[in-house]
């Protein structure tokens, strides 16, 4: 059998004369090329990388007979004898931070050291249970299967066999945009507000409740529902017409005709926009949110919107812990997103507000970032 090499991750470097070209612009497009295939997590690209060798953690699994065809440097180079002590190599993608080992000596705290790190495990956690396993496929099929929104990369350990997430490192690695607002939400504990994902929820905890603290809570969809509404002034209860919308909204609150009931003292009720899945705490900006902004797609029928009743939480959850430069990578993911939603914002007839709301948690994030 070919012995296997594991190969450090690829550096910025660029070596040699390449005539007409900057070598500075070379690193920065080398640069972006490494970015490019270790942030990239989708299914397709995973099976990709699985078969030219690269592992979760940037480094390259190769074989004698791959290197008989592309020429590769070994330096820095671990083999799979090294790692795991034997002459085979034993079972697929070693996931371990190891380097060459050298005689153990009994008693040695240097060998001792190299065990605990060979014990670091990469793998994928879901960010809204505690499914934790080393398998891409597998954490996707999860996230489809249990209604999850998001899973992220974490340093991980075996304690009785079973995978422990210790620190976190790449958030937001694996999403399933079907399963968000549907089934488990991250929540503020505090001011109960409800967010897209457990690390935007954490920093608006930091940021408006000035608490540094990593905690967040998660709440449980109890009850969905998508009520109709006329877009002509009519109550679809007892059928009345009205000229005004004001007549119609002071209609629904003395005949008691609200097309949905109010939320329990122990519940959230949440609004969102079917079209373009913006969010709302309130029944009419929703309402006139639909009618003025999805006008075309309405056009003059009934309308419905999608309104979730979830349970307060009453415990709150914790961050793996990561660096401060993952954090700051999350938030400017964040900006990025948001200044993309408020120029197509732009374009959309009537939507002054809805840009106003995204420019004012543009400056929020950007105000964190200084703060990271």
């Amino acid at each position: 059998m070919d012995k296997i090499w594991y190969l450090p991750p690829p550096t910025e470097d660029v070596h040699g004369d390449f005539g007409p070209y900057s070598v500075k612009e070379l690193k920065a497009a080398r640069k972006d090329l490494i970015k490019f295939v270790h942030e990239s997590n989708g299914a397709v690209f995973q099976r990709v990388k699985a078969k030219c060798g690269i592992l979760a953690d940037g480094r390259r699994k190769i074989s004698g007979l791959d290197m008989g065809n592309v020429p590769v440097d070994l330096e820095g180079a671990v083999s799979a004898d090294d790692l795991n002590g034997s002459g085979s190599d034993v079972g697929g993608d070693v996931r371990t931070q190891g380097v060459k080992r050298k005689a153990e000596i009994p008693g040695s705290t240097q060998t001792n050291k190299k065990q605990a790190v060979d014990k670091k495990i990469i793998a994928y956690t879901c960010d809204l249970c505690d499914f934790t396993t080393e398998i891409y496929d597998e954490v996707d099929k999860h996230l489809q299967q249990k209604n999850h929104f998001s899973a992220s990369m974490c340093h991980s350990s075996k304690e009785n066999s079973v995978l422990k997430p210790k620190t976190l490192l790449k958030p937001l690695v694996v999403t399933n945009r079907s399963a968000r607002f549907n089934n488990v939400i991250p929540t503020c504990p505090k001011c109960f507000a409800v967010y897209e994902n457990i690390n935007i929820c954490n920093l608006h905890y930091q940021n408006t409740h000035e608490d540094n603290s990593d905690i967040y809570a998660l709440s449980t969809v109890e009850e969905t529902l998508w009520p109709k509404i006329s877009n002509n002034n009519q109550c679809l209860k007892c059928g009345k017409n009205f000229a005004k919308t004001k007549s119609l909204h002071d209609h629904w609150r003395s005949a008691k005709h609200f097309p949905l009931r109010e939320p329990k003292s122990n519940e959230i009720r949440i609004m969102i926009c079917p079209h373009c899945e913006r969010l709302f705490y309130d029944f009419f900006s929703c309402k006139e949110h639909i009618r003025h902004v999805h006008v075309d797609e309405i056009g003059s029928h009934a309308y419905s919107m999608k309104v979730l009743f979830l349970e307060k939480p009453t415990t709150s959850c914790h961050l793996l812990p990561s660096s401060p430069a993952t954090t700051k990578n999350l938030v400017n993911k964040e900006i990025k997103m948001l200044t993309e939603m408020r120029k197509a914002a732009k374009k959309t007839p009537n939507s002054k507000h809805t840009v106003k709301a995204i420019r004012e948690n543009i400056k929020l994030y950007k105000h964190y970032r200084k703060n990271c």
